[in-house]
């Protein structure tokens, strides 16, 4: 939806957005690595592990062929194909190889793509890991995207937007200040709104025109709401992505925060890069 709001493909977005999301990631594994060392030599952690890893093994057959759909996703979006169908290629190898590694058949694989893989292998904790997914888990996360975007409708409407945006867009006299104003404007838009699907638009309409003026690639727009849109989408309580988080790991969207750094992160980093013009794309001379 981004891509094409900003007429850009999806594989340069992705090249543009690793300005942010490469430091975030490395730094996030620094953070893991030292808050998962305090407890890593423990004697009950390390039973625990041996009690998991012997469970999975038991129950399922563990075999590198199963990293064929992630790299399959990989070797497909270097390629820069289209993305519904890219992952529609790797669903379809999962499934294969559900059957062909598993022992699955192709009734259980659809059963489960419905309703969500379930399975009892003996033991609680790794049936809480594997007891997910399926469609109609998502049914609640659907149900309040549509609200959210039903909710912004009137917003757009009935001009306040317009209004709002026109005010704040008189006050910018330069590049820092535009994507300072679009740092701002997209979390408050997105957390008033409660889904990015709505956000997005809502704002492009407004900024991607300054952006033209003032010389600057639509990617910078796209790298910025996705900074401060998909990556915090989980730490905003009644959003789409928060209400996910808590059907399936059952954590509110604050202890969540505590253990996912990315997602603020990316956002830190997008602040840092407005401020001293870093990664910044230009297309033409300003204005």
């Amino acid at each position: 939806m981004l891509c094409g709001l900003c007429e850009e493909p999806m594989s340069e977005h992705i090249r543009y957005t690793m300005y942010t999301t490469v430091p975030s990631f490395l730094l996030s594994l620094c953070y893991f690595f030292l808050i998962g060392g305090n407890g890593f030599g423990e004697a009950g952690w390390e039973a625990d592990r041996e009690l998991i890893l012997q469970g999975l093994s038991d129950h399922f057959t563990i075999h590198p062929l199963t990293m064929l759909p992630v790299l399959l996703i990989f070797v497909l979006t270097y390629c820069r194909k289209p993305v519904i169908p890219v992952f529609a290629a790797s669903i379809a190898l999962s499934a294969a190889l559900a059957c062909l590694l598993q022992g699955e058949t192709l009734p259980s694989v659809m059963q489960a793509l419905s309703d969500g893989y379930s399975a009892d292998t003996g033991n609680a904790l790794i049936n809480t890991l594997i007891h997910r997914g399926g469609t109609e888990s998502m049914g609640a996360t659907m149900g309040l995207i549509i609200g959210a975007t039903i909710f912004s409708a009137p917003l757009k409407a009935s001009g306040c937007i317009d209004a709002l945006f026109e005010r704040l867009i008189r006050t910018v006299r330069s590049e820092r200040a535009l994507m300072l104003l679009n740092m701002l404007m997209h979390p408050l838009l997105f957390i008033v709104c409660g889904t990015y699907y709505s956000s997005y638009a809502l704002l492009g309409e407004a900024l991607l025109p300054v952006y033209e003026r003032c010389g600057l690639s639509r990617l910078n727009y796209a790298r910025i709401v996705s900074d401060t849109g998909v990556t915090i989408s989980a730490l905003v309580p009644w959003g789409a992505s928060s209400a996910m988080v808590l059907s399936q790991l059952g954590v509110s969207a604050l202890e969540y925060g505590r253990y996912a750094p990315f997602c603020w992160l990316c956002a830190l980093f997008g602040l840092l890069y407005s401020i001293t013009g870093i990664g910044i794309r230009r297309e033409s001379p300003p204005w």
